[in-house]
């Protein structure tokens, strides 16, 4: 099988196929993926010193992008690959900066794993993004609860609540359960919820309220 060929993945979302276009196969998924670029660039811009978090959502819109234009598995890959590298790089930025979750070598040996499992099943590696998402949630729940100030648990609450709407529109989609196209919506709520929550690790480190 031709990794870069078109519909060689086996995901095949709830969008009509080649709708508009018989070069962009999902359509609507693949310029809302562009979104969460744009959130990326305007996070770098108007936050530098947090940029080290912003830039991790650029290359996750470019491939989300390729992925849904081609279904194809490299698509897969890659899109997967720059989500797990944000997970990646925001936990460090946790554990360094913040709050001391675990040792720094056992996150490197955890993560690592996680981007071996990627290649070896693309098909479940998905699901182990969402327990991933589950850990993050918990992570950043403490940090509201500990140690933030009104502005930063307000952004925190409001990135938990648009993230469980951005799941929803994820779940249903993928079972493809109504023939609404919600994972455009997903890619948009899922940038959206990210942007507030670097941000709010943004102000919690800024003002020294480190829970190390």
């Amino acid at each position: 099988m031709q990794i870069t060929t078109y519909f060689s993945s086996t995901i095949d979302w709830c969008e009509p196929n080649s709708e508009y276009s018989i070069i962009i196969i999902e359509f609507w998924n693949s310029i809302s993926s562009l979104i969460i670029s744009v959130l990326g660039l305007v996070g770098i811009y108007y936050y530098p010193d947090t940029a080290i978090l912003y830039h991790t959502l650029i290359p996750i819109g470019i491939t989300s992008f390729y992925f849904h234009a081609t279904l194809s598995v490299l698509g897969q890959l890659l899109d997967e690959l720059f989500i797990a590298y944000s997970i990646v790089i925001s936990l460090h930025y946790v554990n360094n900066y913040i709050y001391k979750i675990c040792n720094p070598y056992f996150l490197i040996l955890l993560n690592g794993t996680q981007i071996i499992v990627l290649f070896i099943n693309p098909n479940i590696n998905r699901f182990i993004l969402f327990m991933y998402a589950g850990y993050c949630y918990k992570i950043i729940n403490h940090i509201k609860n500990t140690t933030s100030t009104n502005l930063s648990f307000k952004y925190i609450t409001m990135s938990q609540y648009i993230f469980i709407i951005a799941l929803t529109c994820w779940v249903i989609d993928y079972v493809c359960f109504i023939s609404i196209n919600l994972h455009a919506i997903w890619h948009i709520l899922i940038g959206i919820s990210t942007s507030y929550i670097f941000n709010a690790l943004r102000i919690v480190k800024n003002n020294n309220l480190s829970i190390v």
